[in-house]
């Protein structure tokens, strides 16, 4: 089971009055994220002012991805990352769709893409009310985080699978509950 947390494939948006200390986190090789991206200084307190840059952020990327992917329709990675743009701006239908797409590209390959994706189909499948969905690729994205059975997830400390999930208590708490009964019912089948 997988003790390190890693930001490694993820990228950071932080206020710019943090820029020296996340600077020094990633020198030490604490934070280890893709890229680390400062809003103006102080821009965390006007909040509708951060949520309009961000939006506008999102849409400049969804527009550049779709541009990329006319060009080069087999660059798995902009599909990818498109799907990601898409959930972020609550655009699910959509999201779920690039999603599976990109899962079925050679993407798949690399560990940590499938995980990724694998989290994204289980988020989006959340939000558009489907659970088994949800719950059957969130358990497939522990496993191929390193989660190596069911009872692994069941005992993991829960920050950790709503860090490695990106999920909220209640969705965490969902596939807990999923997933303790068919656990619980092999348990006492292997122990009779």
């Amino acid at each position: 089971m997988p003790n390190d947390i890693s930001f490694n494939g993820y990228s950071i948006v932080a206020c710019g009055t943090l820029r020296r200390e996340l600077n020094q986190l990633q020198n030490s090789g604490f934070l280890d994220a893709d890229k680390v991206l400062y809003t103006t200084p102080g821009l965390h307190e006007h909040l509708d002012e951060l949520e309009r840059q961000l939006k506008k952020q999102l849409e400049t990327a969804k527009k550049c991805f779709l541009d990329v992917l006319k060009l080069t329709p087999d660059l798995h990675e902009a599909k990818s990352l498109l799907a990601e743009v898409y959930e972020l701006t609550q655009d699910y239908n959509n999201a779920l769709i690039t999603y599976q797409e990109a899962i079925k590209s050679q993407i798949n390959d690399d560990p940590d893409w499938k995980t990724r994706l694998l989290c994204g189909i289980g988020r989006t499948s959340i939000k558009l009310n489907q659970p088994e969905i949800a719950i059957e690729t969130l358990k497939k994205a522990l496993i191929a985080k390193g989660y190596t059975n069911v009872l692994s997830v069941i005992n993991a400390p829960i920050d950790e699978l709503k860090f490695l999930l990106s999920l909220d208590d209640d969705a965490v708490n969902q596939l807990l509950e999923t997933l303790k009964p068919k656990e619980l019912e092999d348990a006492i089948q292997e122990g009779a």
